[in-house]
């Protein structure tokens, strides 16, 4: 019997490193495409977001998803988001400082990249993995910890 888990130990152990280098892979090939979109975009300097199944959701299924977006603009804290970010409505004003945080046409990017980002939800699972906290800057993208309630 031992000959058998023994064996179901290193099919296992193959198949983990072939998932891993698949992650690494993918991770390549999307980091430099949130990269160009800042490239693209000048007027945003960060985006984050958090990505995590929920411990908890009111007795229904607690599902993977992507939350708390935020998309930082030159003068922004980084450390703080500032905007309320809704798809239906152009909330480009910082409610802070009473300026205008970019064009609508960054905005209207910035939109389509939250909406593109959570179309491939799992996908973004497998690569950056659960309860983390995305960063993607000029600079490149890191993945953090990300302790939510």
């Amino acid at each position: 019997m031992s000959n058998v888990v023994e064996q179901f130990k290193a099919v296992a152990a193959r198949n983990n490193e072939q998932i891993a280098k698949l992650r690494e892979e993918s991770a390549a090939l999307i980091k430099p495409l949130l990269q160009d979109f800042i490239k693209q975009n000048p007027e945003v300097k960060q985006i984050k977001w958090a990505q995590y199944t929920p411990y908890f959701n009111d007795g229904d299924t607690c599902t993977f998803g992507l939350h708390s977006f935020g998309f930082y603009f030159e003068g922004d804290d980084l450390s703080e988001s500032r905007y309320e970010f809704e798809l239906s409505t152009w909330q480009g004003y910082d409610k802070f400082e009473k300026r205008e945080a970019c064009s609508r046409e960054t905005w209207d990017n910035c939109v389509a990249l939250e909406k593109q980002l959570n179309s491939v939800g799992s996908e973004l699972e497998s690569i950056f993995g659960d309860h983390v906290e995305v960063v993607v800057t000029p600079d490149g993208v890191e993945v953090e910890e990300y302790d939510h309630d």
